[in-house]
């Protein structure tokens, strides 16, 4: 079970609940679909807590702290104290690496994403380069955080994306791809 496995749920609780799909359907949906790839009965509740999280934070009413939204979606998923490390001051490879693992084992890549969302709640270029820099799955952990934090802040992707050293060779290739795939007229 591994946090590669929650990739793919964002974009179907979003488009899902936007469209008005109950919550229990749309949490019915993407245990449906994480067993397609991700048969697992834990990282199912893992799953269960992050489409309600995602919920949560899509809907949460402007200036809202998503603090004790992150850390209920802690509860019963791990031993871990998360509160005590963001309170603590610790180095953050300290936290992932010494006491959770940077692996992709959900046992510990959900409460480190969760630990990086909420210390890093309020700047979410921070978050995402500590989740770079702790190593370990930092691209599938990176991708849940990354909707995290884009739910927190209502941050864009693409004043990074232009950030780039060759944002603008990588853009040009993105437009040379598009229009290739045009219908021609």
């Amino acid at each position: 079970p591994s946090v590669g496995g929650l990739v793919m749920i964002a974009p179907i609780v979003i488009a899902e609940r936007m469209r008005g799909t109950s919550l229990q359907a749309v949490q019915d949906i993407c245990r449906a679909h994480l067993y397609l790839t991700h048969p697992d009965e834990f990282l199912a509740e893992v799953c269960a807590q992050y489409v309600t999280l995602i919920d949560h934070l899509l809907f949460a009413e402007a200036g809202a702290s998503p603090t004790e939204a992150l850390l209920a979606a802690a509860k019963g998923l791990t031993r871990r104290d998360l509160r005590r490390f963001i309170e603590s001051g610790r180095d953050d490879r300290e936290v992932i690496g010494r006491f959770l693992s940077p692996a992709c084992y959900i046992t510990d890549a959900w409460p480190a994403v969760l630990y990086l969302a909420c210390r890093y709640q309020d700047d979410p270029l921070k978050a995402l380069l500590t989740n770079t820099n702790v190593g370990g799955d930092n691209v599938h952990r990176g991708a849940v955080l990354g909707v995290l934090s884009g739910l927190i802040n209502g941050f864009e992707p693409a004043s990074l994306f232009e950030r780039l050293a060759g944002y603008q060779s990588i853009n040009r290739e993105i437009e040379r791809l598009l229009l290739s795939g045009a219908p021609t007229q």
